[in-house]
């Protein structure tokens, strides 16, 4: 049997197939081992004949042509968890790419270990930055643990990051359910409920693809129509056969993350000129509850979203909109310190809300000398400074990057050796994790509850910058620097290559002079961010502004 069957459902991604299916290709891992089968739901643009080049040199892909849209990744994700002949199974969007390293190290550690999931660290790339999204399932190296008893599982219930045996699949008849939205939240949480063993690595093992470029159908779905699916997929998981306790974990995550938060929780929703629609779905999921007899307070788990269902199930909706007003960051928050702790300042009609309170507010307190040594300090406002398990330095908009560092605890104050406080050449934040998973990055000053005036720069987060810098997150420089829109044509403006693969590691096909006219198609980003133009022939061009302009 295969070790490994790699599912991935495919509808007009022309722009980004190339890049997931090469990213399978360069894993390290034997290929004998794996099938790739991609199912293809009625693709409207090249996306099929993109593929097929690969068939015809790669034959562990196989390609899977439905009939008709489905109008999901539901029914082409059963079908390809039909066919698959792997004992395990991980699921790629076409958007994405996986790890060449990471990811075959997951594996093999899901293998030893017999595991029923195996949990990598996802890794998120956006036009902003790029970020790791739920530590909670990959903050360590570990086996032999109970799925639904990882903290915090349910808040993460998508493909990236994951493998599974398909016999848990197969034997327990889960399916995805045919839903334009929400059908990956009922399949992982009823599977990760009904597995006994799970591994779980910090390693980074899937990148997602969350550039301005790609836009999904469930980024289509407005949120009121994501959340009277979610009303569906609440239904479902309370009748749901799985432990008591993991069910309770999943409902908590509906009601925190897909309604306080999502639904309201947002500036969206301060915009919004349909509140009553906002409220109205709110309702009727309160509805489901009462029907069956839960309490939604009994699932909340953080202060700040308890104040939010107070204030909506008490109809208090201009305290509300107040409230998210300052949640969110359109208004400026006041905090305080008590007790070494930093609290929100509410207004006075907020008052009678429980006290709002950050975990850990950490500001950096500049450079101290002690006998003979100089220290750069932090002062931590946490109940338990125990809880502080690491102290990072992390590229500036590129969290993977990282560095751990030797600290000292002194009271309340973490001391780290100044010239310990030293990353290569990249500019970098200092962030502190405690309980396990959960990190702050650390302030430049300290909170301020004047309501008179301003605190400017208040919320800013220290850096330390270095005219030397290698960051390898572009950004800033990419708006400066690159085309970011996709022109029709562009003129070349010195020497440059035209190459095969977005990343520009193949030797180039031809060279390209001065005032060669190239027609464009489509934007696409490199694992870095660098934007690439894609020609009319498929191949790839920099979008440097220094080797190219748009012709009007």
């Amino acid at each position: 049997m295969l070790e490994l069957s790699i599912i991935m459902p495919l509808y007009n991604k022309e722009y980004s197939i190339e890049q997931s299916l090469n990213s399978i290709i360069n894993l390290d891992i034997d290929h004998s081992n794996i099938e790739v089968i991609i199912i293809d739901d009625k693709s409207t643009d090249d996306s099929v004949n993109i593929v097929s080049k690969f068939l015809e040199d790669y034959d562990f892909f196989k390609l899977i042509e439905l009939e008709e849209n489905s109008g999901s990744p539901s029914t082409p994700r059963n079908v390809g968890i039909t066919k698959a002949k792997g004992t395990y199974i991980a699921l790629l969007d076409a958007d994405d790419w996986l790890d060449s390293k990471g990811f075959p190290e997951l594996l093999k550690q899901a293998i030893e270990n017999d595991s029923d999931f195996a949990f990598g660290q996802a890794i998120k790339h956006s036009d902003k930055n790029i970020s790791k999204i739920a530590t909670f399932a990959s903050y360590k190296k570990q086996n032999n643990l109970i799925p639904y008893e990882i903290e915090k599982i349910f808040r993460a219930v998508g493909p990236p990051g994951k493998i599974f045996k398909r016999s848990l699949i197969v034997n327990n008849d889960i399916k995805f359910k045919h839903l334009k939205y929400g059908e990956d939240k009922l399949f992982f949480i009823e599977a990760i409920s009904l597995s006994s063993s799970a591994s779980m690595n910090p390693t980074p093992v899937y990148h997602v693809n969350r550039y301005s470029r790609n836009v999904s159908l469930v980024q289509e779905t407005s949120i009121i129509e994501k959340s009277y699916l979610n009303i569906e997929v609440l239904k479902d998981v309370i009748l749901m056969n799985i432990p008591d306790s993991a069910k309770k974990e999943a409902i908590s995550r509906i009601i925190e993350m897909d309604f306080l938060s999502r639904l309201f929780n947002r500036k969206r929703f301060l915009n919004s000129n349909n509140k009553k629609d906002y409220y109205k779905v709110f309702n009727i999921m309160m509805k489901v509850l009462d029907k069956n007899n839960l309490v939604a307070d009994d699932y909340i788990t953080d202060n700040s979203l308890g104040a939010i269902l107070k204030l909506v199930t008490e109809k208090r909706y201009d305290d509300l909109i107040e409230f998210i007003t300052i949640t969110t960051g359109k208004q400026k928050s006041a905090r305080f310190l008590k007790d070494n702790q930093s609290y929100m300042r509410l207004p006075t009609p907020l008052e009678d809300i429980e006290p709002v309170k950050d975990e850990i507010y950490a500001v950096y307190n500049g450079t101290s000398e002690m006998n003979g040594e100089f220290y750069e300090i932090i002062n931590v406002y946490i109940d338990d400074v125990q809880r502080i398990n690491k102290v990072l330095l992390c590229e500036i908009s590129n969290e993977p990057i990282e560095k751990e560092v030797s600290y000292l605890v002194n009271d309340y104050r973490i001391l780290i050796k100044t010239n310990d406080l030293n990353f290569d050449d990249y500019n970098f934040n200092i962030k502190i994790v405690y309980d396990n998973y959960k990190s702050v990055l650390v302030n430049a000053s300290y909170p301020s509850a004047n309501i008179n005036y301003n605190l400017n720069r208040q919320h800013y987060k220290v850096e330390f910058t270095n005219h030397h810098s290698k960051n390898t997150h572009p950004s800033a420089k990419i708006k400066a620097n690159y085309l970011t829109e996709v022109p029709e044509s562009v003129e070349i403006l010195k020497k440059c290559y035209v190459y095969n693969d977005v990343e520009f590691k193949e030797k180039p096909l031809k060279k390209l002079n001065k005032n060669d006219e190239i027609k464009v198609c489509d934007i696409m980003y490199t694992k870095k961010g660098t934007p690439r133009l894609v020609t009319k022939d498929k191949q790839f061009i920099t979008a440097n502004k220094e080797f190219v302009k748009i012709i009007e």
